[in-house]
């Protein structure tokens, strides 16, 4: 199955949760299936965390299409993009494929040298997982499987090092890796490599008490898609006012002030 027949599958997903949670139940209705004016992606080119997901986990360079040219500016790079997209390829410009491969050449020489060594010699990428949880029609498209793992392979352009992933972006994670171990019934590993050289890795798993939390979450988004399901109503933002207040470490700065 291919990433618009996935799209297209009327359940719910952790991207579902998260936008509910983060945003508003309105701003996932208008990025669900279920939405007959879905707005579409016009994105015209990839950032080199997808070029390397592809090259990594997809099939290796015969999942590219190599464009030469600088940009995608002129009207032969744009019709070269748009043909490899017709043939299923993710079109890339030339001057980045280096960078791509030393990403891809680090991971699979960091991964050689962990307990997760031998990952990419059986398993699959990309595979759809369709279940049930709670009553909810649920669907999951984790990143590569073997029969005893999920991988779930993240770039960034920040720090890749675990307690600074862990501090500033694993919270817009959490409820993804949860909700694959539920679709799958496999432990869940997030592979993590910075977009810049050295391109370093690093291997992060939660915890006992990190999956309760959120799996916390994903019910509570969960039970909150359900209502405005069987209502038909999607509400945005309160309608009340919000008041601010000011948090502690403001109040203790201004009474320090001389």
């Amino acid at each position: 199955m291919n990433m618009q027949q996935y799209l297209a599958i009327q359940a719910f997903s952790s991207g579902l949760a998260h936008t509910i949670l983060a945003q508003s139940p309105l701003h996932a209705w208008i990025q669900s299936p279920w939405n007959p004016r879905r707005p579409q992606d016009h994105a015209q080119d990839a950032d080199i965390g997808t070029y390397a997901h592809a090259m990594l986990l997809e099939g290796g360079h015969d999942s590219l299409a190599v464009i030469e040219a600088d940009d995608f500016r002129t009207k032969d790079a744009r019709e070269a993009r748009d043909e490899a997209r017709a043939a299923g390829k993710l079109p890339i410009l030339e001057h980045k494929v280096g960078d791509v491969e030393q990403m891809v050449e680090t991971a699979e020489r960091y991964i050689a040298d962990t307990e997760l060594a031998g990952l990419f010699e059986h398993g699959a990428a990309e595979q759809t997982v369709l279940f049930n949880k709670y009553d909810v029609h649920c669907k999951a498209r984790p990143d590569y499987m073997t029969d005893k793992i999920c991988l779930s392979y993240k770039t960034t352009a920040a720090s890749a090092a675990a307690d600074d992933w862990i501090r500033r972006q694993l919270p817009g994670y959490d409820m993804g890796i949860a909700f694959y171990q539920w679709a799958t019934g496999l432990p869940v590993i997030t592979l993590v490599q910075e977009q810049s050289a050295p391109f370093a890795c690093c291997l992060v798993a939660l915890s006992p008490a990190y999956t309760e939390l959120a799996e916390s979450k994903l019910r509570r988004a969960m039970s909150i898609w359900k209502d405005c399901m069987a209502r038909n109503h999607w509400p945005a933002y309160p309608s009340q006012i919000c008041y601010a207040d000011p948090a502690s470490w403001m109040l203790a700065r201004e009474e320090a002030q001389p």
